[in-house]
Parts: C-alpha cells; structure tokens; sequence
C-alpha cells in the first residue's frame, strides 16, 4: 500500500480534535512510496531506526517525535532523519491524538489493568489531550 493512504486511513481513524497544537507529521518519506511493513515504537530514535531496518520497516509509526518532541533544526533530529533516509525508512509521528483514541494507547493500558470507568478529559494548553478514566 503507498505511503499516502496509509497516512489517509491513519487520520481518518485517529481522532485529532483538540490536539491541533501536537500535528501528525511526516518526518520523511516519499508519500507514493509503497509499504509492505510497518513498525510502531514510542520515540524517534536511532536504535528505533536500525530495528526497524532489522526487521525489513518501510515505515516507522512513532509517537515522540519532531515537531512535537525535539525541534526539526536541531543537529540531533537532523542526524536521525538523514539515518532514516539512508535506510530508506519513511517515519510519520502520531503525537497526543495517538493518546486519546479510541484504541490508542492510554485506552489499552487501562483496559489491560481492568480499569474501566468514567472517563475524564484532562485539558493542556488548550487542547483535550488525554482521557484518564477512573474506577
């Protein structure tokens, strides 16, 4: 499947309202490049990278990474770009509306521990940027 639609079906189904401010970005990558697999790790770094290329990654679905995490001018972001790039592994970030979806990580984690409840959205800058639910 290309990149792009990949990306289309991702924001079609995780929800961005009122996490605006943290954007899904497309760190780097051609958008008709044609995925056969997908790795998904919290934080953009180098050893993320080098598993990913491990185990044969088109694209790495990250959920620390640039704009949100670390500035893209920074030599450190640059550094790990270009290493993607040269591995031919296209990286798209999915920040705090990974989160709050409904299959998203703080929804999975409490329903693994048997905590279910009434849901509470807690606000930052602005933004509902995670539910903590409560029993």
């Amino acid at each position: 499947m290309q990149l792009y639609k990949i990306i289309d079906k991702l924001e079609e189904i995780i929800p961005i309202k009122g996490t605006e401010q943290f954007p899904k970005t497309l760190v780097t990558g051609n958008l008709d490049k044609d995925i056969k697999k997908i790795g998904i790790a919290l934080d953009f770094l180098s050893s993320t990278l080098k598993v990913a290329k491990k185990e044969s990654c088109d694209l790495l679905l990250v959920h620390h990474g640039p704009p949100n995490y670390e500035p893209f001018g920074s030599a450190i972001t640059q550094r790990k770009i270009e290493l993607a790039k040269k591995l031919n592994i296209a990286v798209y970030t999915l920040p705090f509306c990974l989160d709050v979806s409904p299959f998203g990580s703080n929804t999975n984690i409490l329903k693994l521990l048997s905590f279910e409840g009434k849901s509470v959205p807690v606000k930052f800058q602005g933004g509902i940027v995670n539910n903590c639910a409560f029993r």
